[in-house]
Parts: C-alpha cells; sequence; structure tokens
C-alpha cells in the first residue's frame, strides 16, 4: 500500500468510517487477500461464520487437556527463570532512576471507581521522579523469592515474558526518544530519538496526535520465556500478564493525579519497527499513553 492509501485509510477509519467504505479505502487486493486468510484457519476447523477464525483456530489449540499438559516441573522453571537473559541494552546511555522514597497512600476503593480514561492531556511534562515511581510500583520488583525477584504483577510461573519501553516526549529531566525500562536495574535505556507525535502518530494513529501524552508505554512479549514452560498456552499468559501491567499503570498514575488511556489499536510492525525489536522473538502487544490531566474548564 502506497503512503497515500495509507492515509486515506487511516483518515477513514479515524472518522468511524463505515464498513463499506473501510473496504473501499483497502482495495480489492485487500478483500482477495482476506478471503484467502480465511480459507486457511477454516482448514483448520474454524467456523465458517466467525468474525475471528484465527482466534478461534488459536483457543482451540492452546486449550490444556490431561493428553497436553506442560511438564517442566517447579524446579525446572525456577532454573528456566534464573537463566533467561531478561531485555538488556548493554551499549544504550542510561538514565538512572531513584527508588521513590514515597509511599502512595490513596485508597483503593476511590482509584477503581473514579478511573476514567483522558483522551486530551494536558501540556505540562510529567517529572521524572514520577516516572520513576510509576515503573516502580507497576512494574518493578518487589521481593527475592527462591532467588527469583518478584514483580509487582502476576507472571504465569513467574517467567516474565512482557518488557516495558517508554516512549518519552516530554518528562522533565529526560531526552525526549525511545526508551526500554531495565526492571531488575531500575533505570531507563535510551535506544534512540523521538520524533514527537508524528513519529508516534505514524504507529498508532488513534488518539496519539490529538491526546498529546507526555509518553506512551508499549509493552511486549518475549514468547519464548513463557511458550517454553506452557507452550501454546504461553501466548494467552503472555497477553493477560500485559493486562496486568497495563492496570498498574492505571491505578498508579490515577494514584499519582496523573491520566492515562490503554491503547491496542496501533500498527503492529510499524510499532515493532519503532522499537527497533526483533520480530521473530519479541512483539507490541499493548500500550499506556500517560500524561497530565487537562486544567479544568474556567
Amino acid at each position: 500500500m502506497s503512503e497515500r492509501d495509507r492515509e486515506k485509510l487511516i483518515q477513514v477509519i479515524l472518522r468511524g468510517g463505515s464498513a463499506a467504505e473501510v473496504e473501499a479505502a483497502y482495495g480489492a487486493e485487500r478483500s482477495l487477500a482476506e478471503s484467502d486468510r480465511r480459507s486457511i484457519f477454516t482448514k483448520l476447523g474454524a467456523p465458517t461464520t466467525s468474525s475471528a477464525p484465527a482466534a478461534c483456530v488459536y483457543h482451540e489449540q492452546s486449550k490444556i487437556t490431561p493428553s497436553y499438559w506442560p511438564t517442566m516441573t517447579t524446579a525446572e522453571a525456577v532454573d528456566h527463570t534464573l537463566a533467561l537473559d531478561y531485555r538488556r541494552y548493554p551499549k544504550a546511555e542510561r538514565v538512572k532512576l531513584a527508588k521513590s522514597p514515597l509511599e502512595l497512600t490513596a485508597p483503593i476503593g476511590p482509584l477503581l471507581r473514579e478511573r476514567r480514561s483522558v483522551r486530551r492531556f494536558g501540556e505540562q511534562p510529567v517529572a521524572l521522579a514520577e516516572l520513576s515511581q510509576l515503573l516502580e510500583v507497576a512494574c518493578g520488583v518487589t521481593a527475592t523469592i527462591d532467588a527469583v525477584p518478584r514483580r509487582s504483577y502476576p507472571s504465569g510461573g513467574a517467567l516474565y515474558p512482557v518488557e516495558v519501553y517508554p516512549l518519552i516526549v516530554s518528562v522533565s529531566d529526560v531526552r525526549p526518544g525511545i526508551y526500554h525500562y531495565a526492571t531488575l536495574a531500575h533505570e531507563l535505556e535510551r535506544l534512540g530519538p523521538l520524533a514527537g507525535y508524528d513519529e508516534l502518530h505514524h504507529a498508532a494513529p488513534q488518539l496519539v496526535r490529538e491526546a498529546h501524552p507526555a509518553l506512551m508505554i508499549v509493552l511486549t512479549l518475549v514468547l519464548e520465556r513463557s511458550a517454553a514452560k506452557y507452550l501454546e498456552r504461553g501466548y494467552r499468559f503472555g497477553l493477560l500478564e500485559a493486562g496486568h501491567i497495563a492496570q498498574n499503570i492505571v491505578l498508579v498514575a490515577s494514584a499519582q493525579g496523573l491520566g492515562t488511556v490503554c491503547l491496542g489499536g496501533f500498527f503492529d510492525d510499524d510499532m515493532n519497527s519503532l522499537l527497533r525489536l526483533n520480530v521473530e522473538e519479541e512483539n507490541a502487544v499493548y500500550g499506556v499513553l500517560v500524561g497530565r490531566r487537562p486544567s479544568p474548564a474556567i
């Protein structure tokens, strides 16, 4: 698809175009490709009437049964976890994050009741101390048990297949850029520059340009970490883990007085390219936009 046709398609999607308009923007080539794609999965048992035949096939193939059960023992799982090569970028510029001296004291009840997605953020930057606390509390290490660093969210087998990438536009005392959160070291690793909202918009056209977030936290899945123990089921667990982390981010940000909105609608290939991922090992699966809440109208 040419860049011009791509932009036309994005505009149709963003203004809520009808299914017929979207199909017309895609063109006949897409309709033919979709027909071929569906036939592959219906041959594998997907219902011919399903809107998501690939999902039907995957769900069936990832079921746990008495004859299809993960065989890795608890001891083997611990050894596997300790041997994992959690993502590090040794040549990257580092930003050390301070351990937060403050505990979040906001009661959980009001945070849950009052949580709302923010689709247009204020202009003020997020403070580095706030970002540090957000990552530490929502994604960080909370204890070491059986030699395994445990984190603040549940992970199947404590395998932690999800990595965290803050894409920073406006955080005080931090250059805008693409960063990786090195969880065990509690530091940021700068992977490269970020051309502001334009580059984010190219990968995630919904919300980003109008929302003006201070940063976007992208969650990626390194499937083999989980699949080594849980086989096909590992993909399910990885997506669930990304959801746990996103909820942590949303609640911690709310306790800090920041706004958030979760974002799953992005162009996978463009986001993976932006993050410089080896897609045979790691792929973006979810995102959270973070920023200041807008000032109330006077």
